[in-house]
């Protein structure tokens, strides 16, 4: 391979190695045609049309989340497995992100792996989404994580967190209005139903029999 492009796929690799990358994020007035013809070798992989990836033997999705550096937040039911141990295991990623682009090709490079992601768009997400950094993952933090759970009618999960967080119910109080998806089921109601073991008359009973199933659950484990 010619050294300008050997000395070019170094460059690129010391800061994009495992990583997806669009050429626009290349200071090089010749990156587009250096990556395509490095693409063309086998060096480095062609996503979608403008992003390419840095191979760095990385087949496993959460291994590849950690060391893409494009900005994203793992959320709902993802952040959850984190914030109760892996509680239910699940291989659906709930991924937030900024840009469409990278959207497009994030969801292109995990087909391709068989992976299943989730990607949404939110603009501003760095400030409009409470989440910490944890071992090289952005994660929604368990209140907010717990609320999209519920809202996804994912009560399990949701209560998973809850119980296993002592502060988090508490916290909930303030998204207490937010629905439950296709319902008029507010969150409030979902965890004063919980935390009054059935006492309330106000959710339907299809509701009602997915949150004791899913409260039993947990307890039965916890």
């Amino acid at each position: 391979m010619d050294k300008y492009l050997n000395e070019f796929l170094e460059k690129l690799s010391r800061k994009w190695k495992g990583s997806l990358v669009k050429v626009n994020f290349i200071r090089c007035k010749n990156s587009k045609e250096y990556m395509n013809k490095l693409a063309k070798k086998g060096k480095i992989k062609r996503v979608v049309w403008g992003w390419y990836y840095i191979p760095d033997g990385t087949n496993n999705a959460l291994d590849f989340l950690r060391r893409d550096k494009n900005f994203k937040v793992l959320v709902a039911q993802t952040a959850a497995s984190f914030w109760n141990g892996d509680f239910i295991h699940r291989n659906v990623y709930f991924i937030v992100v900024e840009d469409r682009s990278y959207k497009k090709a994030l969801e292109a490079f995990a087909d391709k792996h068989g992976w299943n992601f989730r990607v949404e768009v939110k603009e501003n997400a760095k400030d409009k989404i409470n989440f910490v950094n944890k071992n090289g993952l952005n994660i929604e933090r368990p209140v907010e994580s717990a609320v999209e759970c519920i809202q996804n009618w994912a009560f399990t999960d949701a209560f998973s967190i809850i119980f296993s967080n002592k502060n988090t119910r508490s916290k909930m109080k303030d998204f207490y209005w937010k629905r439950v998806s296709g319902t008029n089921v507010r969150i409030g109601q979902v965890v004063h139903y919980e935390s009054n073991r059935g006492k309330t008359s106000k959710i339907p009973e299809s509701i009602k029999k997915d949150i004791k199933e899913s409260i039993e659950k947990v307890m039965e484990f916890a």
